[in-house]
């Protein structure tokens, strides 16, 4: 879904406009390699990108959304602490239409 895609990249690249790229989890040896734009993400690795694309926003989003990241709760947090992409994922969800973007 590119264009439901796009809606989430260009958030991505609004709140990470000029930072680095850093890897996702400094502290954990089994990420090793992996990188993105973290921003104030509530779950780092919402913004991971591969070649320059963060195609983990929208999944994580929801994902979040729907408390399925590694069996913890993140929707509190979301709530409180990323109402913009929480804006964001229950809008695609009630709101995206395939057929006309």
């Amino acid at each position: 879904m590119p264009v439901l895609n796009a809606r989430f990249t260009e958030l991505h690249r609004q709140r990470t406009y000029g930072d680095p790229i850093l890897t996702v989890y400094p502290d954990r040896p089994d990420t090793k390699g992996e990188t993105g734009r973290p921003d104030d993400y509530v779950h780092p690795y919402t913004g991971r990108e591969y070649n320059g694309d963060p195609l983990e926003v929208m999944t994580m989003a929801h994902q979040q959304l729907l408390h399925l990241v590694n069996g913890d709760e993140f929707l509190t947090d979301l709530i409180r602490k990323d109402p913009d992409l929480l804006d964001l994922a229950i809008g695609a969800l009630f709101k995206y239409d395939p057929d006309n973007g």
